[in-house]
């Protein structure tokens, strides 16, 4: 999130400006408190900021580039094999969904961190 936003302040001010303050209007305002899961939400919002702000091609471009790179890492990352098996087998698509939902292999962040 800090490379898409650290990108996004290079191109516009204005995109990087509203990520943060959506960012700090989410943690104070909603129930969700997952910063996971609200990177991931505006991450995939900045082509629509993008055009709402009027920007050039490129920029627009940029935005699905930071889009993919976050999937990507998401997709790729680390797992901690001893923690998935004490929980048991995971199937596929639960690991794949929190993987891209939550950026890791399982939903309850306290068991994750542990």
């Amino acid at each position: 999130m800090l490379a898409a936003l650290g990108g996004m302040l290079v191109f516009s001010f204005e995109i990087f400006i509203t990520c943060l303050v959506i960012a700090g209007l989410v943690k104070y305002l909603t129930p969700i408190k997952d910063s996971a899961v609200w990177s991931l939400i505006i991450v995939l919002l900045l082509p629509l900021f993008v055009l709402i702000y009027d920007l050039q091609d490129q920029v627009y471009l940029y935005s699905f580039g930071i889009i993919l790179l976050v999937i990507l890492k998401r997709l790729s990352s680390n797992s901690l094999q001893e923690l998935r098996g004490s929980m048991g087998r995971l199937n596929i698509w639960e690991l794949v969904f929190f993987r891209l939902v939550y950026d890791r292999d399982i939903k309850d962040r306290n068991a994750w961190v542990e």
